[in-house]
């Protein structure tokens, strides 16, 4: 994933993002535990002043009900835990939040 924050905020608000403090979901290992829960990935871009900017995957927010400081806090979190527990990832999609729950498998660290 790839953190939010040098977005500029005009292009936040267009997408209904609240803050730069948040994680966009850049790409998935096929198979994935993640993928397979329905988690999406990027899926285009977007000119924005003289920048282009990924956009279209689902902005990470949470981890077990909290918020998160970055993506390697929750790769860390998984790599603690068992293959087939279940966790909760919290995510912005189309200006809503949703609690997606994601059985976890051998492999760790697969959201990129």
């Amino acid at each position: 994933s790839q953190s939010m924050a040098p977005y500029p905020g005009g292009l936040l608000r267009q997408f209904g993002i609240p803050s730069n403090e948040v994680f966009l979901v850049t790409r998935l290992s096929p198979g994935g535990p993640a993928q397979l829960a329905g988690i999406r990935e990027v899926s285009g871009q977007v000119r924005y002043g003289l920048r282009i900017y990924p956009v279209g995957g689902d902005i990470l927010l949470g981890f077990q009900g909290k918020e998160i400081a970055s993506p390697t806090e929750v790769a860390d979190a998984i790599a603690h835990m068992k293959t087939g527990e279940k966790v909760i990832l919290t995510i912005l999609r189309g200006g809503k939040k949703i609690d997606v729950p994601v059985t976890l498998k051998e492999t760790t660290a697969e959201m990129q």
